[in-house]
C-alpha cells in the first residue's frame, strides 16, 4: 500500500467550529465561584488508531469517530463510544477511506462527511452516516476537490463549505449542501484562498472565517516542517459570510496572522481564538485572541502558559474552554499540557496533563459535561487509539 501524503500533517487544527458575538467580559456562571477539581481518566481505546480523523457528537450522546491515518494506512473504518458504558464498537465503513475530511452533524441527525484525502488522491466525494441504521450512504459529490477546509452547518439546515486544499492550490471557492435534495452548489467565493483556517456560525447566523495560508509564492508541498517563512502570502486575516445575500465582507486584521489554530465559542458571545502558527516567524504561538462582532474589532487576550498549534478547543458547560495538545515548532514533537481558559477572570490556569501527549486528535464535549479526548499522534509513538475523559 503506497504511504500517505504528508500534505496535510500539521494543518487540520482549524476544524473546531464555534460561534461568537458581544463585546463585554463575561460574568462568572451562577455557582461556579470556585473551581470543581479537574480529572483525566482512562477509557477504553479505538479499535485502531487515528489521526485526522473526524469526531461528531450524535443525538443520543453517541461518539462517531470516522476516517483518518492509521500510521500509514488511510482508514475508511468508523466506531462509536458510548459514554454510558465507555466502550467503543465499529459502525459500517465509509464508500471511501478519507482523512482531513470534515463532519457535519445535520438537523435530522444524520452526519454528513465531505472531502479529504485518499493516498495523495484529494476527494470530492462526499457520503452520509444514518445514526438509527448505522449505514454510510454515498451523497451528491462536492463541486471541487478538498481538504483542509471548513464545514458549518447554517441556520436553514444547509452546510456551507469553504476552501481548503484541491491538490493543485488553495482554495477561495465555497460551495452549499442541501440535505433535502443531497445535492451541492456553488457559493460565493471568499476575499481569499484559505488552508488551515476555522470558520464559526455566529448567534446572528453569519460566519466567521479566521487565518490560514492563503497562497504560496512557490511550489512547495506542505509538510509538517515548519517555518513557513517567506513561501507563503495571506489575504485578509478575517472574513465574514452572510447567508442572504450570500456574500463575504472582510473584518477587522487579527492581532497575529495565524495557521492550524482553534477556536471556540464564549458565554456572552465573543470568539476565543487560540495559538496555531504565526505565518510571519513559523513559531508555535501561546497567544490568545478575541473577537467581537458587534464591534468589528479583535482584542489580544491573555496569553496561555504554554503554546499550542495542531490543538483542539473546547467550549464546556461552564462557559470556559479548554485547551489540549499540540504539535511544536516542528511538527513532531506534541504535548500532553492541558489547560483552561475562564472568560470572567480572563485568565488561564493549568487543567491537569493528559496521559498522552498528542495532536491531530479529536475532543468532544459529551452531554454530561466531560469531554472525550481520543486518538492523535504523538512524536516518537506513531498513531494513538488511545482515549481518556476530562471531567472538571
Amino acid at each position: 500500500m503506497p504511504p500517505v501524503s504528508r500534505l496535510a500533517a500539521p494543518l487540520l487544527a482549524g476544524l473546531l467550529l464555534a460561534a461568537a458575538g458581544g463585546t463585554a467580559r463575561a460574568a462568572p456562571p451562577p455557582g461556579h465561584a470556585v473551581a470543581p477539581p479537574q480529572t483525566w481518566t482512562a477509557t477504553q481505546s479505538m479499535s485502531s488508531g487515528r489521526d485526522h480523523a473526524t469526531a461528531t457528537l450524535l443525538e443520543d450522546g453517541r461518539v462517531l469517530v470516522a476516517g483518518g491515518v492509521s500510521n500509514g494506512t488511510v482508514l475508511p473504518t468508523a466506531e462509536l463510544y458510548d459514554p454510558g458504558s465507555g466502550r467503543w464498537r465499529p459502525t459500517g465503513v465509509m464508500a471511501s477511506a478519507r482523512y482531513a475530511a470534515t463532519a457535519t452533524r445535520l438537523r435530522d441527525g444524520r452526519v454528513l462527511i465531505a472531502g479529504g484525502i485518499r493516498y495523495g488522491v484529494h476527494l470530492a466525494s462526499a457520503e452520509l452516516y444514518d445514526p438509527a441504521s448505522g449505514s454510510w450512504t454515498p451523497t451528491g459529490g462536492m463541486m471541487s476537490a478538498r481538504a483542509l477546509h471548513t464545514a458549518t452547518l447554517l441556520g436553514d439546515g444547509q452546510v456551507l463549505v469553504a476552501g481548503g486544499f484541491d491538490g493543485h492550490q488553495e482554495l477561495a471557492s465555497t460551495e452549499l449542501f442541501d440535505p433535502d435534495v443531497g445535492r451541492w452548489r456553488p457559493g460565493m467565493p471568499m476575499t481569499s484562498p484559505r488552508i488551515g483556517h476555522t470558520a464559526t456560525r455566529l448567534p446572528d447566523g453569519r460566519v466567521l472565517v479566521v487565518g490560514g495560508i492563503a497562497q504560496r509564492n512557490v511550489p512547495l508541498p506542505i509538510t509538517p516542517k515548519l517555518p513557513i517563512v517567506g513561501v507563503y502570502t495571506r489575504g485578509p486575516s478575517a472574513e465574514i459570510y452572510t447567508p442572504v445575500p450570500g456574500s463575504w465582507l472582510a473584518t477587522q486584521n487579527t492581532t497575529v496572522d495565524r495557521v492550524v489554530h482553534a477556536a471556540a465559542l464564549l458565554g456572552d458571545g465573543r470568539v476565543l481564538v487560540t495559538g496555531g502558527y504565526d505565518i510571519d516567524t513559523g513559531r508555535p504561538l501561546a497567544s490568545t485572541e478575541i473577537y467581537s462582532p458587534g464591534t468589528d474589532t479583535w482584542t489580544e487576550a491573555a496569553a496561555m502558559g504554554s503554546t499550542h498549534a495542531v490543538h483542539t478547543a473546547t467550549l464546556l458547560h461552564d462557559g470556559s474552554v479548554l485547551v489540549t495538545g499540540g504539535g511544536d515548532l516542528d511538527g513532531y514533537g506534541t504535548s500532553s499540557a492541558a489547560e483552561r481558559y475562564r472568560p470572567w477572570t480572563g485568565a488561564w490556569t493549568p487543567a491537569g496533563s493528559m496521559a498522552w501527549a498528542r495532536a491531530l486528535h479529536t475532543a468532544t464535549l459529551l452531554l454530561d459535561g466531560r469531554v472525550l479526548v481520543a486518538g492523535g499522534r504523538s512524536a516518537g509513538t506513531g498513531t494513538l487509539a488511545v482515549a481518556e475523559l476530562f471531567a472538571g
